[in-house]
């Protein structure tokens, strides 16, 4: 949990990352793990996301449920029935847990004798391994421990086997289903997203934005965003839809593994069954939303299930990205080149697509207009994917309207500072002023000078005719937090 935030401020947080993990026979890959998902977040992103840690048991003890009916309403009654008012300050007494179990194994868990859990050095060692590798992370409150009550569980001994599964791999699987409902109903109320991880992966450096903006990228009603190829690893959901998910699951926990019950639950939601199978299809895929390339490999060899070995392997996550998305201001766009198929710029700007158009003339431009002005920090501009190396833009400038008068003296100082061939300047824009132009590598990014801002114009000026055709793979415009309206 944020330690020392105050209780509105969960409400600021993006995602939260869900992580169970159990006690394997032979190898553990937590540590590499979060490893991988600390180190690949920056300073800035780590503050707008939480990692729960779930440490979850395959055995129970305590208190038992006989039928799903009253797990449904054990676990309503203590999550749900909470007034509003009063919901954080259950998840403050988490936090003094947490410090308890940081600070003193053995007193935190004798102050909660009745729930503790029944592989209590187990869960010590875990906790107490946490603590020498990430304690920073603790203390920050960017990552969180959460251990569940044994009479959280129903009794799993008495499972019908189906599938032809064993009863070891039937009570695996529906275990795991309730691990993964508590770990959601818990986390839920920490961010606007949640999402699904599983012990045992590494992440691709800058995932977090990623997940972000391609989450605020999506204009029609969504249920799930999905991160990696693999099972039920970066599954994205909102969290408003939790509950609904979560109480699917429970009513179906000891029937199906957890990824068909995400199947059946969208099928649920958006197939008429009056319609043939494609047209369920279709419906699917328009709230089933893939990103590619996969953010998240699968790195373990041994499952959590007893005597299981899985090699399993996403085979997007090697692949370099076509395009690479950024939430970027409002803007105007307008452009002289002539666009190809579907890849058009309004869609490379919100980072749905590269931009993709013909050979490019002497002359042509790309307008990025904005009214109001806006105070742009940094941009970047990247020219080319790894499909297409040589679509690049080449004789190319970047110029800049100011929405303020800039004396005749100070213009020439600019084009004098800005370090464009003297042809290139010649052909400046009347009213621009250059500020850039794309190297050789197809790449153009800088920051605006103050004295340049606030911005009613960024253009992208092509000074010559080209054979080859351009891509814009990437757009970024930051705007400097301090003039953000």
């Amino acid at each position: 949990m944020k330690v020392d935030k105050n209780e509105d401020q969960y409400h600021k947080l993006s995602i939260a990352i869900g992580v169970p993990t159990i006690k394997r026979e032979k190898s553990s890959y937590l540590i590499q793990t979060l490893n991988s998902l600390i180190q690949s977040l920056t300073a800035q992103e780590s503050q707008d996301c939480v990692i729960v840690v779930f440490i979850a048991e395959d055995m129970l003890a305590g208190r038992n449920f006989d039928r799903i009916q009253d797990l449904a309403k054990a676990v309503n009654s203590e999550l749900q029935t909470i007034p509003e008012e009063d919901y954080q300050g259950v998840f403050r007494k988490w936090q003094i847990r947490l410090k308890r179990c940081i600070e003193s194994h053995r007193e935190y868990f004798e102050g909660l004798s009745k729930f503790h859990p029944w592989d209590q050095k187990y869960v010590e060692s875990v906790i107490e391994m946490l603590k020498q590798n990430f304690a920073q992370s603790l203390e920050s409150g960017l990552l969180e421990v959460l251990v569940p009550p044994a009479g959280f569980y129903p009794n799993l001994d008495n499972l019908k086997e189906t599938f032809g599964d064993t009863k070891e791999r039937v009570k695996w699987r529906t275990k795991q289903n309730l691990d993964y409902a508590f770990l959601m109903l818990h986390s839920r109320p920490k961010s606007m997203y949640y999402v699904q991880m599983e012990d045992d992966v590494v992440a691709k450096p800058g995932y977090l934005s990623i997940m972000n903006t391609f989450a605020k990228q999506q204009k029609d009603e969504w249920m799930m965003l999905e991160f990696s190829t693999l099972g039920f690893i970066g599954k994205m959901f909102k969290s408003t839809d939790v509950p609904t998910i979560v109480e699917f699951f429970l009513m179906f926990h000891a029937d199906k593994p957890i990824d068909w019950l995400l199947d059946h639950l969208l099928w649920v939601k958006v197939c008429n069954p009056e319609k043939d199978v494609k047209h369920c299809q279709r419906m699917i895929q328009a709230v089933r939303r893939r990103f590619k390339p996969s953010l998240f490999q699968h790195i373990g060899t041994e499952s959590s299930l007893r005597g299981k070995v899985q090699k399993l392997k996403d085979r997007d996550f090697g692949k370099a990205g076509l395009y690479r998305a950024h939430v970027n201001p409002p803007v105007q766009l307008a452009s002289s080149l002539k666009t190809y198929l579907k890849y058009t710029l309004p869609k490379a700007y919100t980072g749905e697509t590269f931009f993709w158009a013909s050979s490019p003339n002497k002359g042509d431009i790309i307008d990025f207009k904005y009214d109001p002005p806006i105070h742009i920090e940094k941009y970047l501009f990247r020219s080319g994917n790894t499909d297409h190396p040589g679509d690049v833009f080449r004789n190319t400038t970047l110029e800049v309207m100011p929405s303020k008068n800039i004396s005749s003296d100070r213009v020439k100082a600019l084009f004098t500072q800005s370090g464009i061939y003297a042809e290139e300047l010649a052909n400046t824009s009347p009213g621009l002023i250059p500020i850039g132009r794309f190297n050789d590598h197809g790449l153009a990014q800088g920051e605006i000078i103050e004295e340049l801002n606030p911005v009613k114009v960024l253009r992208i000026h092509v000074h010559q005719a080209s054979n080859a055709w351009v891509i814009l793979s990437e757009i970024m415009i930051q705007q400097a937090k301090s003039k953000r309206r």
